[in-house]
Order: C-alpha cells, then structure tokens, then sequence
C-alpha cells in the first residue's frame, strides 16, 4: 500500500472535516460566526486525531469509515449554523465543499476495499482540491483556524509502512514572514476600551519568581518588572524594553488599573529557529482578576477592536485568546490570576509567540 493513499488522502479527509460540529438556531454575527467555526475546527480534529492508525487496508476502511460518521454528523452541524447575510455565499460554498467530501469518503472506503492503490492515489488528490477550497474560504472570511497545511507525499511503494500524518489540534498555521523587522509598538501603548469582555478566559496556573524592590519609573505609579529576573527559555533571547517606552505604556495603564496593577515588564524576544522578534509584556496584579472579572475587561481592550480573535489552547493545554489587527500585528494573551502576559508580533508570528509561550512557563519551573 503506498503511504500516499494513506498519509495524503486520509489528512486530507482530516482537514475536510475540521470545519465541523457545534451549531445553533440564531443569525450570528460576523464574529460570533467565525469565532464557532474555529471552534469546531478544533473540536472535530480532536475526535478525529483519537482515530487508531491504520496497518493494512482492513484497517484502512475502518478509519475511512469511522471518518466518514465524524463528517456526516460535522456537516448536520455545520448546516445548523446561521452564518450573517455577507458571509452566506461562502457558508454555503463550505457546505458544499463537504458534501463532496462525503461522497469522496465512499470512495476512499471503496478503493481501500478494493486494495486500489491507484483510486487511493486519485481521491488523495481530489480531497486536496476540496481542502485548498476550503483554505481560501476561510482565508477569505477570516478564520484562520481552519486553514490547513496539508501536503501530499509523493506516491511510495511501501506495504509496511502506512502512516497517518497528525494534524495539531490547536496550532494556527502560518506563512513564514520574508523579513524579520521589529514590529510597530503594540496595542497595549493606549488605555484600554472599558467595555464587557467577550469571552471567558479560565484560570491559568502560572508561576513567576519573586522579584524584590522593582524600580519604579518617574512618573508612574505601577513599578517596572525586569525580564532578566526570569529564566531565558533555550533557543531565545531577549532585551528589556527601553524605560522611556516601557513608561508611558506603565502610565497609560495606570490611569484605567490605579492600584491594580502592581508590575509591568517589557521585553523584545527573539525567536533563534524562526528568525522572528515579537514583544512580551507580563502584568502582575494586586488582586485576582479572575474572580473580580477586571482580567477579562483587560483583556478586552486588547480585542475588541480586532479584525479577527480565536480562543485557542497551547501545545502544553494552556487557554490562549489569540487576534489579528487590522494592520496585521497579531497578539496573544493569557490571564491568570495575578498575572497577565500579552505578545504581540508581525504577520505570521501566532504560531511562534505559542510555542514561546509553553517555553517561557516550562523555563520558570
């Protein structure tokens, strides 16, 4: 059997169903929409990812099967979703992309009936265009945790050998940016909007080292946290932001969380492997923002006004709320209960600030 029949057709059915599950009664906004259908994208790859790998063709069409039953009930769900009237051409156009799915799943679990290597080698292609369609209709509405990255092997003769390739559940894919520049001072230089939060952001259990007597900056009220208190994840770098900056973001801050917020830290991370630099800002608080819900009003001035937001979970199981500005930045943040962490990077670096983010907790012990 070759691992392209596999390896390729079979994450191609993986990301086809991505899309799916949930569902609900009401119009959704433009948001809301696309905010449920990452949701379900994680959630069904998930189900999807518990599938046993396959070891020969009886096992082949099992796993085409029981895909098949992920995608059915994925697109009863997916139908129940009531997108708003702009995005109803490319609802519908994602609808269908499934249901040719469906019928291509018949096919994949008749050709690894049949042991038909070249069938396999077919469908493996054509669930590769249903899934490039389905990237550039969520790249077009926004919801970047359904974009795949799935490659197809070339075809091997390999009997032995049958992989399935895994399909992270939580990650964002990304271009790799062609410059590595600094990016422009993030979001968080102006005073936060003091509107309801959007979300619920559960508890984060984090811990920092004790820093004692911080220096405060002139002219704030809140004192300043040095990042080389901490201990440097392997791979990275990282230098203070300069105080002059890191002042007027700890004044900004200071004139909405007076006596709330105790520390802000800044720092410029350079990422070695990806050749990336993204901002860090940790906030340490005087009480417990999950309980009092300022954490969630906190993080709100963050996204508010984002062109699109994802809640999603690290590699490490952490909740993270990502977003894109509309300048393209992209941010992350985290709320515990006394400490807060933001990043903020250039386009294409979500992927990166993540996996810092596991670095960065894992390094404090």
């Amino acid at each position: 059997m070759k691992k392209f029949a596999v390896g390729g057709a079979l994450a191609a059915l993986t990301i086809a169903t991505a899309a799916c599950g949930g569902g609900g009664s009401d119009t959704l906004s433009e948001r809301e929409y696309i905010r449920e259908l990452e949701k379900l994208c994680v959630q069904v790859n998930g189900d999807l990812e518990d599938l046993d790998e396959p070891e020969d063709y009886s096992d082949l069409v099992r796993l085409g099967e029981d895909a098949k039953e992920i995608t059915e009930q994925g697109l009863e769900d997916l139908r129940d979703l009531k997108p708003p009237k702009d995005l109803e051409d490319a609802h519908d156009d994602y609808v269908a992309s499934i249901e040719r799915t469906v019928d291509l799943t018949d096919d994949f679990i008749a050709a690894a009936e049949d042991e038909d290597d070249a069938e396999l080698d077919k469908i493996g292609n054509d669930l590769a265009d249903e899934d490039a369609e389905r990237n550039e209709i969520a790249d077009d509405i926004g919801a970047d945790d359904c974009i795949s990255d799935v490659t197809i092997d070339e075809p091997q003769d390999d009997p032995t050998t049958t992989t399935v390739e895994d399909e992270p559940a939580t990650t964002v894919p990304e271009d790799e940016p062609t410059t590595t520049t600094e990016p422009d001072e993030p979001a968080s230089t102006t005073e936060p909007d003091e509107t309801l939060p959007r979300i619920t952001v559960p508890p984060v259990e984090m811990t920092m080292p004790t820093q004692t007597e911080p220096p405060v900056v002139s002219g704030s009220d809140i004192g300043t946290f040095d990042f080389n208190n901490l201990v440097t994840p392997a791979g990275y770098a990282w230098e203070n932001v300069d105080s002059a900056s890191l002042a007027g973001i700890q004044q900004s801050f200071a004139e909405t969380y007076a006596g709330q917020i105790a520390l802000i830290g800044g720092a410029f991370v350079d990422d070695a492997a990806n050749g990336l630099r993204f901002t860090a800002f940790t906030f340490f608080w005087n009480e417990d923002i999950i309980e009092s819900g300022t954490g969630q009003e906190f993080l709100a001035g963050f996204t508010d006004t984002a062109v699109s937001v994802s809640d999603v979970y690290t590699t490490a199981g952490f909740p993270v709320t990502t977003w894109i500005d509309d300048d393209g930045a992209e941010g992350i943040g985290v709320i515990d209960s006394d400490v807060s962490v933001i990043m903020y990077g250039d386009t294409g670096s979500t992927q990166a600030m993540l996996d810092f983010f596991d670095a960065f907790i894992a390094a404090q012990g």
